[in-house]
Order: C-alpha cells, then structure tokens, then sequence
C-alpha cells in the first residue's frame, strides 16, 4: 500500500467516523429529518438520476412521469438514506435498543427453521433495513452467518464489520474460501443470509426481474441443491413510525427437475427472484433502486 492510499484510507476513517459519531448521537426520531438533510448530496452524486431511469424502465405500477413520479423518487432516496443512518445507529445500540426499532412477526416460522432443519438460507434483496433484521436475529440467539464484501478502504472495513460483528453475526467474505465456509456453517446448523438482488455480472444466470432480463448471482440455489437445506425468503418493511418489521418466508426446498444441471438451476433462481419482485411490488419505495441492477444485459 503506498503512502498516498495511506493517506486516503486515513482521510476516509475519520471523516466516517466524525459522521458516526455525529449522527448515532441524534434521536431516533429524528432519523427522518436527517435523512431529509442528506437528499441534495443523493442528486449531486447522481442516484438521484440513475433511479429515475431504473423506475421508468421497469414493470412496475408507481408513477413514470411528472410530480408523481418526482414525489415518488423524494420518498425512494428518503428510505435509502434511512437505511443507512439507521447503520449508523447500529454502533452504539445494544440489543435492548435493537429491540426497540425492529420486531420480527412471524418467529415461530425462524424457530422451527433452526429446530428442525440443520442449516438454512436466508435469501433477502436490498429492501428495508436488511442489516436490522441481522442483528436482531443474532440477538435472539440464532447462528447467523452473513456473506458481505469487503471494503476497500480497509479502516473502515475494520470499523463496520465490529458493528456487525458485536451481536453474535458471523461475516463470511467473498474469496476463495467463502463456498467451503458456508458448506461448513449450513451443517453446523447456522442460517447463512444471502443478499441476492445485485447485479450478478458475466458469471451470473440470466434471469427476469420487474420486465427486464438481467443477471443474478446462483450461490444460493447451488447452495440448496448441494445441502439440501432449506430456503426461507425474507422480507423487512419499514413501518411510518420509523421502527421495521421482518418475516421469514416457510422453508422451501429446490430440487433437481431434469438432467440439465444450468437449467435446474436458472428455474429455481427465478422462483426466488419472482418472490423479491412481488416483495418489491408491495413496498416498492423501500427497495434499493439506486443500484444498477439491470448493468448485465443478456
């Protein structure tokens, strides 16, 4: 690493963590109205653009054109924000403050997933607070595993993976040891979470997500059929008083249908992509349109 990247990197830490320790010192009340402060900076970077172009290009019923389309995408880069500061708040909040701001409805459904079954995947796209709902999970008490990325900067890397880190989660990262990793935590009886919505570039099966054909990681289909565990699709929807609500879907078993492996697995992956799209039909402000999802074209 050179000096100048050593230097940035340095600039990087303390500009995030003067940021941190502003923001997770504010009311959660008051998340709204900081969200509301940051929106000129979502334009300037230009997401602001890129979701005005992904809403239009989709199937989906929300508005396409005019004031409502302009209301709507205000309301996107609000819950996207959100999303964030509540990360933010995530450094100095223990588990009686997670508490607080997410319930999960259904936990009868994630305890007989981990009673019965000996490992689980969790299968979310960016919709809602996908980070909450981990660390109320761990919490709780359940093995989780999370695969992430690293970031570049690797202070910062540092300082948020000990945010993930203190409720018990366990970070699986994306290289070479991360397949034998989950293999291993599936039969260990962890539930491995698996953020399945991003862009899956040439390596990625061709599927259709909101009308437009597009690639998507398979990892955790191959996954499935390797273990045999369980999928649970997952979805969190942010409530108006600012708290968050998960639901873990009943488990669901991907099996082989036919002697062409590729296809078996492109069948089975656009199962789980068309259950995220109706998840994002019903909360469709609180999903992640600032990402590129559609970049891959097949």
């Amino acid at each position: 690493m050179t000096v100048f990247r050593v230097l940035q990197y340095g600039i990087e830490y303390f500009f995030v963590k003067g940021v941190v320790f502003i923001i997770s010192h504010l009311p959660w009340r008051w998340n709204r109205k900081t969200a509301g402060f940051f929106l000129p900076l979502m334009s300037l970077l230009g997401y602001k653009k890129l979701a005005v172009r992904n809403i239009r290009l989709a199937e989906i019923d929300v508005p396409k054109e005019g004031a409502a389309l302009k209301a709507f995408v205000r309301e996107v880069l609000i819950q996207n924000i959100l999303t964030y500061i509540e990360m933010i708040h995530l450094f100095r909040m223990k588990r009686e403050d997670v508490e607080k701001v997410i319930s999960i409805e259904n936990e009868d459904v994630l305890q007989k997933l981990y009673a019965q079954y000996p490992g689980v995947i969790f299968v979310l796209g960016h919709l809602g607070n996908w980070e909450l709902m981990g660390q109320i999970v761990a919490y709780k008490g359940y093995p989780l595993s999370v695969i992430a990325r690293k970031q570049n900067n690797p202070y910062t890397d540092r300082l948020i993976n000990r945010m993930r880190e203190k409720s018990g989660i366990k970070l699986i990262f994306r290289d070479r040891q991360a397949v034998p990793k989950v293999m291993r935590l599936l039969r260990e009886g962890h539930g491995v979470a698996i953020l399945n919505d991003q862009d899956g570039g040439i390596a990625g099966v061709t599927t259709t997500f909101l009308g437009r054909r597009c690639s998507t990681p398979h990892g955790p289909v191959v996954f499935a059929l390797k273990t045999g565990c369980p999928v649970s699709f997952v979805t969190i929807r942010r409530l108006k008083d600012g708290t968050s609500v998960g639901h873990f879907g009943e488990p669901i078993f991907l099996k082989r249908h036919s002697e062409d492996l590729d296809e078996d697995i492109r069948v089975s992956l656009q199962f789980l992509i068309d259950k995220l799209e109706a998840a994002v039909k019903e909360n469709p402000a609180q999903w992640n349109w600032l990402a590129n999802r559609w970049r891959t074209q097949r």
